[in-house]
Order: C-alpha cells, then sequence, then structure tokens
C-alpha cells in the first residue's frame, strides 16, 4: 500500500504525463526556444568531461560532490553529472584544441591553478626541472595541459553534449599522441589528398588503470573510429568557430584540483 507521500508524487507523474500529451506539449511546442533571448555562448559553462580517480570528490563519501553510482574509471559531464562507463567508452568529434599553461601553488591546490598562461608565454622558459616537476623561481609549478573541445556523441551517433577534456600530468603525453593521430588523417579526395578537418572523424574515448613500479593511475585511450555525419559536422565546425572566437566560458578547475594533483599518486585503483 502507498503511503501519503508516494500517492502524492504518483499523482503529480499522472498530472504530468496527462498535460504532456495533450494541452502542455502543444504549448511547448508553440513556444520552443523563447525565453532565451539574451543567452549566447558567454553566458553558458562549458562542462569539462573529466577521468574519475579514487581521489576524485565524486568517489569520496562525505564529499560534497559525491555521487553514490560514481566509480574510477568513469567518466563525468562536470555540469550536467552524466556518466560515462570508461571501459564501454564513449564517442567524441574533436573540434578545437589548445595548449596553456597552469601555474600551481603545492601549498594549496585546492584553490585551483594560481595562473593560467598561453602556449607562446615566456614564463615556460623560465621553469627548473625538478623530479617530474617543472618549478617556478617562486616554488610554484607550471604544468601543460592539453585542452581538447569535443562534441560527445549518444548512440545514435548524433550529438548529446560540448564539452573540453584537460590531459596534464601523466595524459599530457596522450594528448599529444592524439594530435598526432588526428593530423595524420589524410583522404584521396577527386584525385587530391586532402588533410582531414579536425571535426570530421569520431574517436572512441575509453580508460585504463596504468602502472609503474609504485604507483596506478587512470588514463585514457583514444582510438579512431571514423566519418562524422553531415549534420555533426556542421555543429562541429560551428563549436570550432566559436571556441577559436574566445565565446565560451569553461567551468572553474577549483573543485577538482586536489584530486587533479593527487591522481599520479595513486596506489591503488578503487
Amino acid at each position: 500500500m502507498q503511503n501519503a507521500k508516494q500517492q502524492n508524487a504518483t499523482q503529480q507523474t499522472n498530472v504530468v504525463k496527462k498535460q504532456s500529451g495533450g494541452e502542455l506539449a502543444s504549448l511547448i511546442i508553440q513556444d520552443a526556444d523563447l525565453g532565451h533571448d539574451n543567452i549566447t555562448d558567454r553566458d553558458v559553462t562549458l562542462p569539462r568531461l573529466k577521468l574519475l580517480a579514487s581521489t576524485s570528490p565524486e568517489c569520496q563519501p562525505g564529499s560534497s560532490d559525491y555521487i553514490d553510482s560514481a566509480r574510477p574509471l568513469m567518466f563525468i559531464n562536470s555540469v550536467t553529472k552524466t556518466l560515462y562507463d570508461g571501459g564501454q567508452g564513449l564517442f567524441v568529434v574533436p573540434c578545437y584544441y589548445k595548449l596553456t599553461y597552469k601555474e600551481w601553488d603545492m601549498n594549496n591546490t585546492s584553490a585551483g591553478p594560481v595562473a593560467e598562461y598561453p602556449s607562446d608565454h615566456p614564463i615556460k622558459d623560465q621553469t627548473t626541472r625538478q623530479g617530474s616537476k617543472d618549478v617556478l623561481g617562486n616554488g610554484n609549478v607550471l604544468e601543460a595541459n592539453g585542452e581538447h573541445y569535443v562534441l560527445i556523441l549518444d548512440e545514435n551517433m548524433k550529438v548529446a553534449e560540448k564539452a573540453v577534456v584537460y590531459m596534464s600530468k601523466t595524459q599530457f603525453k596522450k594528448s599529444k599522441q592524439w594530435n598526432a593521430m588526428i593530423m595524420n588523417m589524410r583522404r584521396d579526395i577527386n584525385g587530391q589528398k586532402v588533410d582531414l578537418p579536425r571535426w570530421s572523424q569520431v574517436y572512441k574515448m575509453s580508460s585504463i588503470m596504468e602502472r609503474n613500479k609504485t604507483y596506478s593511475w587512470p588514463g585514457f585511450v583514444i582510438n579512431h573510429h571514423g566519418d562524422v555525419t553531415a549534420d555533426v559536422y556542421k555543429i562541429g565546425k560551428q563549436f570550432y568557430e566559436t571556441i577559436k572566437g574566445g565565446d565560451v566560458k569553461v567551468q572553474s578547475e577549483e573543485a577538482e584540483a586536489t584530486a587533479s594533483q593527487n591522481v599520479a599518486n595513486e596506489k591503488q585503483p578503487f
């Protein structure tokens, strides 16, 4: 037998279903897209597609960002909180790439990067190599970060979401390998050798646990899948032009700074 709360929830659900099938559905179709008049790309936060580690807040009970179904090696959309199985993987279309350098205060990583610099900034030549880190004169660490702006496709190979994938630390090498893969995509078209546009190809992104003699950490696996459809191609080109124009705001990295800093020190995958 349903209690009062359950009955109320059932009644509300039935009302929604009834309205959606009739008058409400007609009103929604009639007013589709209204109310977004002043919203531009600058007013919308572009989410990050993150690879979860055991140190990620989403995997830590007690964290304000904890998600019960989140597990290491999964991917998550940082805004919608959509989870993707890392073993099964997901299909993405790379549309734009840029290299940035981020300065970190190792005594306060939870505050996010101290500063961010473009790829041609002279600060990259002002570091000293100490172990696996590039250290500045003030003691802060400078990290190269590959930013891949992608379309996430659904099971029907249609655009489901837009996001940015950050690849730094142990995964920066993967970023360079992916770029090399993309740059080598050529095809003979009407007797002419053509370098394929970045957004013309689909790649499968999955995850594995990588290990050395001491540590283990989550890593990206990128494989070429095939051509996009004409519709996805058009959306990809538009996304490229939007990012290139600087009209997109990416979600802050502050909440994930500590997890990002600890990922290479994981000894256990879970």
